[in-house]
């Protein structure tokens, strides 16, 4: 769960801002530069493994980082679910699987079972997000992309 825009200032710790069964990660505006109020939070269900992403963190900007270490096993469970609700589902994220051919799904042997998840999902990257591999995934059921989507540079440093 992301919050942005936050009520958060220096006499607000972070323990009132808590929930029960959630990690938070948060960086209130106040520590980044003269501005009393406000910032950005991140919390993440216990059930998941992570930790804060202090090199990302260390930056002073508006936001708020964490690695997340799911199992394969569960994030292809959890997106299978997803897919079965007849709802509309978007998915995105940096799923690190190279050698997968989006235009005729085929993959490598680590590509292949994400590769046959697919669950009627459209992927809409059609461009390498790291080197020549497509990485960072849009999926979607039925629902259409009204912009191009941009690959970007990373992040300003």
């Amino acid at each position: 769960m992301e919050i942005t825009e936050t009520s958060g200032k220096v006499d607000i710790t972070d323990s009132e801002m808590s929930f029960t069964d959630y990690k938070l990660y948060i960086k209130d505006r106040a520590s980044i530069n003269d501005r009393k109020v406000g910032g950005v939070a991140l919390y993440i269900k216990n059930s998941f493994q992570s930790v804060e992403w202090e090199e990302l963190n260390s930056r002073p900007r508006e936001s708020v980082w964490c690695k997340v270490y799911v199992d394969k096993n569960e994030l292809f469970l959890t997106i299978k679910l997803g897919c079965d609700t007849n709802q509309l589902v978007l998915i995105m994220g940096d799923y690190n699987y190279p050698n997968i051919n989006w235009m005729s799904l085929e993959a490598d042997s680590k590509g292949q079972k994400f590769v046959k998840l697919h669950c009627y999902l459209e992927q809409h990257v059609h461009k390498p997000t790291r080197n020549e591999n497509i990485l960072d995934l849009i999926l979607s059921t039925e629902l259409p992309i009204k912009d191009d989507i941009q690959v970007l540079p990373p992040v300003d440093k």
